[in-house]
């Protein structure tokens, strides 16, 4: 299915339900992923439940952007906060495993 194509069904969807029964969907399958990860961590975890959960959220997200992100600024806006916070955690990266190779014992 092609970008379109799924923006067109977000669409409808939202069309269908309705803005705040999406929102209400998406705080639903959001903790629907949440309790299959606990399972997980405690050693209860089922990968295809996980994925399912997974698929959800996506589906939501895609539908939260249409609704929050209207205009090509808003979006814009969602793409800087994204470059950003995906450069705050390439440097806390750095910065944990710099701190590690200093921590280790050198070669004298």
């Amino acid at each position: 299915m092609d970008r379109h194509k799924e923006i067109d069904i977000c669409g409808m969807a939202i069309d269908h339900f309705g803005m705040d029964k999406q929102v209400k969907k998406s705080v639903e399958e959001l903790t629907e992923l949440s309790l299959e990860l606990i399972r997980d961590l405690s050693g209860r975890g089922n990968r295809k439940k996980i994925i399912d959960e997974m698929v959800d959220v996506e589906i939501m997200l895609s539908q939260l952007k249409r609704m929050y992100l209207p205009s090509h600024t808003d979006f814009e806006e969602f793409n800087e906060r994204w470059m950003f916070k995906l450069n705050r955690l390439k440097n806390n990266i750095e910065s944990e495993r710099n701190a590690v190779d200093n921590d280790s014992p050198q070669s004298e």
